[in-house]
């Protein structure tokens, strides 16, 4: 299954080391989600990172800078819905719905679909039963296009076995496990990332 990580909303010193350490440890894909941040921090952080991890990126603000910096692609939402023009490049979204995943995966790269669990616990979300998703998979609604997203961590993961996902998405689970603010060591962090990361081959 691919992995992809979602950035934590706020920047912070040691962000561009971490993120060099995921790619290290084998994410596939990071999205930068900071929707309150200026593009001149996006500029900073995308600077101090090597080429190898920029072509591996995600934005989903200040889509200008996926040609400057050489980035992967750009996600859109309902804060940032257009295409830029003349772009080239993966093109994402989110989807909340079965519903949503027939009208958009078509024109997409991949699809996030969120929110598929309440928690880390396992509980299903009310948008999502188990047999939804399993008759989505059953019909090729839910393939290796669509990545399960939202709140998705090591402990809930088996859990998506079965129904046709492309892989995962996670944020909140993982970024949890270090704190920026009062630490450098963002060790705990890599540690869980490896459990997703084994708990997704």
């Amino acid at each position: 299954m691919k992995l992809i990580v979602i950035t934590r909303p706020e920047f912070f010193v040691v962000e561009h080391l971490l993120i060099k350490a995921l790619f290290n440890e084998g994410l596939d894909i990071l999205h930068i989600l900071k929707p309150k941040e200026k593009p001149e921090l996006f500029e900073r952080l995308l600077s101090l990172l090597p080429d190898d991890c920029r072509e591996k990126i995600v934005l989903h603000d200040h889509f200008e800078l996926k040609k400057k910096y050489g980035l992967m692609g750009i996600h859109l939402s309902k804060r940032n819905p257009e295409v830029p023009h003349a772009y080239r490049g993966s093109i994402s979204c989110t989807c909340n719905s079965i519903a949503d995943l027939k009208t958009y995966r078509r024109d997409m790269k991949y699809i996030l679909l969120d929110p598929i669990f309440k928690s880390n616990s396992g509980d299903y979300s009310d948008q999502f039963t188990p047999s939804q998703l399993r008759a989505a998979g059953e019909k090729g609604l839910i393939d290796s296009k669509v990545i399960a997203s939202g709140p998705i961590g090591y402990e809930n993961i088996s859990r998506l076995r079965g129904f046709g996902f492309g892989g995962v998405a996670v944020s909140r689970e993982l970024t949890r496990h270090f704190n920026p603010v009062s630490s450098s060591d963002f060790k705990d962090e890599i540690n869980y990332f490896r459990l997703i990361r084994r708990a997704t081959e």
